[in-house]
């Protein structure tokens, strides 16, 4: 139930509201409603509350509330006696800054920052709010594992799909030359090369162990056909001329390619794979 009160200076009204349980003795209300009432106990002015209409619904309080506001009018439009911003009802018709009021509200506002005891306070109490209104870390556990990889309902991938990826990383491969294979979006893939997705499965991986190298691909080159160059230079069975010649590439390019100057990624993968094919590093990814 609702009902339509007044605030009155003697029997002066200065304030129309709308509202239910105790909210017509609530004096936390706008400023301009705050220095009235700091003006009344300033000159001795008693302030008092009435409810005025009572039992009523809320589309009948508004309708009330309005025409009382009109009736008395408001002082901030210069028509009446009433602190209200606005002509009541619902939302905030009625309510306008002045272009000045505007700009005095920019000015305080603009590079305002909370002082240093401001924000322990805001600290202090965003702490003691987790620490008694969310759950426990054992129900967090407990919510984690229920929805963990595959069995969350928003995952695209499944932890076979996963496993894979992880496999093919562990050959070297590059996040887009995974992508052709398995059909999942690169930066998907790069988030589990890096351990930031699926890290259950990850932790339970060999990758775990294995440092990885930092493959993205090439903006001009197929990563193949990088490899392939590099062994040219490496093998030194034909000149960087002919090298040159061979794959279509300018001469001081392969010699910027010869001193890894350019094409790192390439050189990392390059350097991985033969690092991963000595007889001490198990199989080879083939």
């Amino acid at each position: 139930m609702f009902y339509v009160y007044v605030w009155y200076a003697g029997d002066v009204p200065f304030y129309v509201g709308k509202g239910k349980g105790s909210r017509a003795y609530s004096k936390n209300k706008n400023i301009f409603f705050k220095r009235k009432l700091k003006k009344c106990e300033e000159c001795g002015i008693q302030v008092n509350v009435r409810i005025e209409y009572a039992n009523l619904t809320e589309t009948e309080a508004f309708i009330i509330e309005k025409k009382l506001i009109r009736k008395y009018g408001r002082r901030n439009n210069g028509s009446g006696i009433l602190t209200n911003l606005t002509d009541g009802g619902e939302g905030i018709s009625g309510m306008s800054h002045t272009a000045s009021t505007k700009n005095i509200i920019s000015s305080k506002a603009f590079g305002r920052k909370a002082s240093n005891k401001t924000r322990d306070k805001m600290s202090r109490s965003r702490r003691e709010y987790f620490e008694h209104n969310v759950v426990s870390e054992t129900t967090r556990k407990l919510l984690s594992e229920n929805i963990k990889g595959q069995n969350n309902p928003m995952s695209i991938l499944n932890d076979q799909l996963v496993y894979k990826i992880l496999d093919l990383l562990v050959e070297g491969k590059t996040n887009k030359e995974i992508e052709v294979v398995t059909g999942v979006k690169h930066y998907i893939i790069s988030d589990i090369r890096y351990g930031k997705k699926w890290k259950h499965l990850y932790n339970t991986h060999e990758i775990k162990n294995i440092k990885l190298p930092k493959v993205t691909g090439h903006a001009n080159y197929d990563m193949d056909f990088m490899l392939s160059v590099i062994e040219e230079i490496i093998g030194n069975k034909i000149s960087k001329k002919k090298i040159s010649e061979k794959y279509n590439l300018r001469y001081n390019l392969i010699i910027q390619i010869g001193l890894k100057i350019t094409w790192k990624t390439a050189w990392n993968l390059y350097e991985y794979r033969n690092d991963y094919r000595k007889p001490n590093s198990g199989e080879t990814p083939e």
